[in-house]
Order: C-alpha cells, then structure tokens, then sequence
C-alpha cells in the first residue's frame, strides 16, 4: 500500500514539473529589411481605347475631323482600307472605306475633293448585324421611340421619296442637335421596318418635298428605323 503511494506521489511531482518547465521554441526569424525586398515592376496602363466602335461627335470618336486618309491606314492596317466612289444625295464622292467586306464593321469616311485635307463626313449603315454605336447608344435598327428617348423629344424628318431619303432634318434643339460652334452635326437616315403596312409606307412616300414631325401620326403608322447614321464636319 505505501509503494502505491509513494509511486503515485513521483507521477505527480514529475506532472507538477513538467508544467512548470518553459516551452522552447525556435527563434523567429527576422523578416529582411525593407530596402531588401524588391517592389513588383508597375505596368505601363493601356490607353484608353474603346472596344466599341462608335460614330459620334464626340471628341473620341473614332472618326473626326482630324481624321486623315494615313492616319486610318496607320491605325486600321492598310489591309482594311480600300477607296471606291459612293453614293451621296444625287451624286458620288471619293470615299476611304475601312472593313469593305465585314458587314457589321463597314464604314465610310467621305472627302468631297482631296482625300489630302479633312475629311466632309463619316457614315456608317446596315441591318442589325452592324456593330457601330451612335450617341446615346442608338444602333442600327433603332427605333422611332428609340431616337426619341436619345434625344429627349421629337424631331423631324424627310419623306422617303426626297433625295435625302428618310433623314432626320432637324433634332428640334434635343440632345442630339449639334451644339452651336462643335464643328460636326451627327444625322440619322430611316427607312420602312420589315413588315411594314405599304399604306403606311406610302404616306411617307407621297411627297418628296414634305416632312414629318416624329410623333406624327404618318410617322407613328410607319414606325421607320435607323439604316444610316452619319457625322458631318464643317471645315
């Protein structure tokens, strides 16, 4: 009994021990200086270039007035550059084309005599496979409602027999009017939307000398669509 005892006396003492006993524990080590450790290189950020094509007045567009016949080649690869005549209003022009075969990239940039100077215009058009965006994120295919919510009100446009087919004339001073001294006008051509009622169609037909007020009731029966978008620079 005692041998019992005194056995089970030496295990706590060497418990009681042990817990006393620091723990030892490899020193840290210190983490280098700071002029040791090499800042990560900073890349050069890319310059601001939208993905998106737009045409527009806007000073980043992607065609202004600035634009040059070398500066679209330089930019867009001679590769995607062809010229051809095109038609304009009763007439053709000497016009650059960029992406002559990609229907939803093809775009025109006009010179109304040498294609050396500045360019008169830029124009744009096709069916919903066209990937341009105009202001106020109009596209091709755009509505009536759809111009007139982007200009914030009506505006007028011109009979589908004048010699500026379905052009949109006046913005009535919306957000789309060109602002006094810009030095470009932004102009949408409509035309019929497939399916179309003819009797609608042929009101807007019936006089190539008159226009129509977008929430006209000709206008509202037709329902016509972008088909052209177009940004004019005065020199």
């Amino acid at each position: 009994m005692m041998r019992s005892t005194l056995s089970g006396a030496a295990a706590l003492a060497a418990v009681l021990l042990a817990a006393c006993t620091p723990e030892t524990t490899a020193p840290e080590t210190a983490p280098p200086p700071v002029a040791d450790i090499a800042a990560p290189e900073t890349a050069a950020a890319p310059e601001n270039h939208s993905l998106v094509p737009t045409i527009s007045c806007a000073p980043n567009a992607m065609f202004t007035a600035a634009t040059t016949r070398q500066g679209l080649i330089d930019t867009h690869g001679a590769e995607n550059i062809s010229e051809a005549k095109v038609p304009w209003v009763d007439s053709e022009l000497d016009a650059v084309i960029l992406w002559a075969d990609n229907p939803g990239m093809r775009a025109e940039v006009l010179w109304f005599g040498d294609k050396a100077g500045k360019p008169e215009a830029a124009r744009v058009s096709g069916g919903p496979e066209s990937l341009w965006v105009g202001p106020e994120g109009l596209l091709m295919g755009s509505t009536v409602a759809d111009i007139e919510q982007a200009n914030g009100g009506p505006f007028i446009m011109t009979a589908f027999e004048n010699h500026n087919h379905g052009e949109v004339s006046d913005f009535l001073g919306g957000k789309l009017d060109a602002a006094a001294g810009a030095g470009c006008r932004f102009s949408l051509t409509l035309d019929a939307a497939e399916g179309a009622p003819q009797a609608a169609i042929a009101a807007l037909s019936g006089d190539s000398e008159k226009s129509f007020r977008s929430d006209s009731p000709e206008v509202r029966a037709a329902n016509p669509v972008v088909v052209e978008m177009t940004t004019l620079f005065m020199q």
